[in-house]
């Protein structure tokens, strides 16, 4: 009798062990898949997509306007036909003073910052929407009347030849709208 119950007791010890064991190695399996998801290459590679999508939304856009001049041949004269590259949420508009004798520096701000001052009788100014673009004619106490001599076609409420009279006084024009592509 004391012979059956050690054999039961060895019996019982080596079943234990064997559960241990193959509780172990399943563990250890389990353990190595839940790593092997966690750090899957295709959700990693998602995630890398994701967070340099982000990255390339924070780089500013390149803002590049080409144009070029064409001969007017109805009027005898060169006429500025502005043709520009934009990205759709830009547009360009040329401005000119029409009485202006000699040149004096009118500066032409753009939501308060002073985006570029008149050397000539012409400017061109880059515009986005909600911009507000100001005419500074401080200083100059004859009357000038600005005329919109070109603009890029995306543009809805500023129209080409219209005109604006300022005399010695900062004064905000219209806020830039554009039309939007798509």
């Amino acid at each position: 009798m004391f012979r059956g119950f050690y054999n039961f007791i060895l019996r019982l010890i080596e079943k234990i062990e064997s559960l241990l064991i193959k509780g172990t190695v399943s563990l250890i399996i389990l353990l190595i898949t839940v790593q092997i998801a966690l750090n899957d290459p295709l959700s990693a590679e998602l995630q890398f997509k994701n967070s340099y999508l982000q990255q390339l939304k924070k780089v500013p856009v390149v803002r590049r306007v080409v144009s070029y001049f064409q001969k007017n041949k109805t009027r005898g004269r060169q006429a500025a036909k502005l043709e520009s590259v934009t990205t759709e949420k830009q547009g360009v508009i040329k401005l000119k003073v029409l009485n202006l004798t000699k040149p004096r520096r009118i500066k032409v701000f753009v939501n308060n910052q002073l985006r570029k001052t008149f050397n000539g009788s012409q400017v061109r100014i880059l515009v986005e929407p909600g911009d507000r673009i100001t005419l500074d004619t401080r200083g100059i106490d004859k009357g000038l009347w600005f005329q919109v001599s070109a603009l890029s076609s995306n543009l809805l409420n500023f129209k080409e030849g219209e005109q604006f009279w300022i005399k010695n006084n900062l004064q905000t024009l219209k806020e830039v709208k554009v039309r939007k592509r798509y």
